[in-house]
């Protein structure tokens, strides 16, 4: 009986004791600070690159991700169509998004880091016939592969007229594929130039493509955050400044290409 009652204390004791280390971890996790990012549901590589298991890579993850960490966050990706974004972040479903403020309605109605770097349009051509330009007026007369619901203001002038020739593609992809196998169809394909270098690294299409050194169009590529976040968005661009200078952001990028 002794010895009975004696296992009962010690197995109630030690239940016991399990229960508040249980107990103690849930004010931690209950108060851990999570920052939602959203990301497209199929990604946009290079920038954000989504995988079947795991979290998200590419250059704005890793660059927000390495900030989030410094700034004791835990970034948690939210797949999020484009057209439910800005009504997320309204709502504080969501905290921030990669964006340029030119891209967006009302910029007014939140907060925009300082740029991470610039995003550049520039014209992929054939090997076999490279073409380099200085002005759009070069380009009268090509026939040119775009993106679908893309606009490129440069352009829209000549392509409004028909002096340039637009055929749209659903993405980057079909773009440069389509040139691919008709190289003497097309003279070239508009590419935002790091989704473009990184799609020839990725399906092994080295030396089939020419790369304009004039862009079409240029963007500030930012963050994009819910209005409460401006003390982290400050710490972000401190960080920002720090990695541009040491080299950081850089390796980044050079990853993905």
């Amino acid at each position: 009986m002794q010895t009975s009652l004696k296992k009962r204390i010690s197995l109630s004791l030690l239940l016991g004791a399990t229960l508040c280390l249980l107990l103690s971890s849930l004010p931690a996790r209950a108060t851990e600070k999570l920052l939602r990012f959203s990301i497209p549901p199929r990604g946009n590589p290079p920038y954000l690159i989504v995988h079947k298991e795991g979290l998200p890579t590419g250059i704005i993850w890793d660059i927000l991700s390495r900030v989030a960490k410094q700034q004791g966050y835990r970034l948690v990706p939210v797949k999020t169509p484009r057209k439910r974004v800005d009504q997320s972040m309204r709502f504080g479903q969501l905290d921030a998004t990669a964006r340029a403020m030119e891209w967006t309605p009302d910029p007014e109605q939140f907060i925009f880091s300082e740029p991470m770097f610039k995003a550049r349009d520039v014209i992929f051509s054939p090997i076999q016939r490279p073409l380099q330009f200085s002005s759009p007026k070069d380009l009268i007369g090509k026939k040119l592969r775009a993106q679908l619901g893309y606009h490129y203001p440069k352009l829209a002038p000549y392509f409004n007229t028909h002096q340039i020739l637009r055929m749209d593609d659903m993405d980057s992809y079909q773009q440069l594929r389509k040139l691919l196998l008709a190289p003497y169809r097309f003279d070239g394909a508009i590419v935002n130039e790091w989704v473009g270098r990184w799609l020839i690294r990725r399906h092994q299409w080295q030396g089939y493509f020419a790369i304009s050194k004039q862009d079409v169009g240029d963007v500030d590529y930012r963050l994009m955050f819910n209005k409460k976040w401006l003390s982290f968005v400050d710490a972000f661009n401190r960080e920002l400044t720090k990695m541009k200078k040491n080299g950081q952001l850089q390796e980044i990028v050079q990853s993905y290409q």
